[in-house]
């Protein structure tokens, strides 16, 4: 079902799935990848997909997850979700049962995407490599803090402010 021959970045399918306690402000962020040809094989199912992450609030609450799918994501938005994403274990548990595939297949599947969008990544020129470098040595509160302001579109604003253009 997923291999390494047949793995092209331009046909994939990425699902973030995220969530913020509602009392607790606590977060959790997974991702996973999915072929295109195993995304429209199950279009129907994966487009009402839904999970709830277990004591974010506190032991034995559950709080709603927000999916977002993504068919055909840039090599930035791949490359977003591998460095700043947490670990994939509820999703891929959870999509396992949705596309009837085995959790270690879409296991693999991930590790080879990320292999492969850190080979495409490593092509960039160096001044771009330093840059990417420098965002992921970040500190977590910080690198939340520019995907704020991107997402608010108040990034360019920001830099304009302070002479940083």
């Amino acid at each position: 079902m997923f291999s390494k021959e047949k793995l092209d970045i331009n046909k994939l399918v990425l699902i973030k799935s995220s969530a913020e306690g509602y009392y607790s402000d606590a977060t959790r962020s997974e991702y996973a990848v999915l072929p295109l040809s195993v995304y429209q094989a199950n279009k129907e199912a994966l487009d009402k997909f839904n999970m709830v992450y277990n004591e974010l609030d506190g032991k034995h609450s559950e709080t709603d997850a927000d999916i977002e799918i993504i068919v055909k994501p840039t090599l930035d938005q791949l490359n977003d979700v591998i460095c700043n994403f947490g670990d994939v274990y509820s999703l891929i548990d959870c999509l396992s049962y949705e596309i009837k595939a085995s959790d270690r297949e879409l296991y693999n599947f991930k590790d080879l995407v990320e292999e492969k969008i850190k080979s495409e990544i490593s092509k960039l020129n160096p001044e771009e490599q330093e840059m990417l470098d420098n965002f992921k040595n970040l500190d977590n509160s910080t690198k939340d803090l520019f995907f704020q302001l991107i997402k608010n579109n108040k990034l360019i604003e920001l830099l304009k402010q302070n002479d940083l253009t």
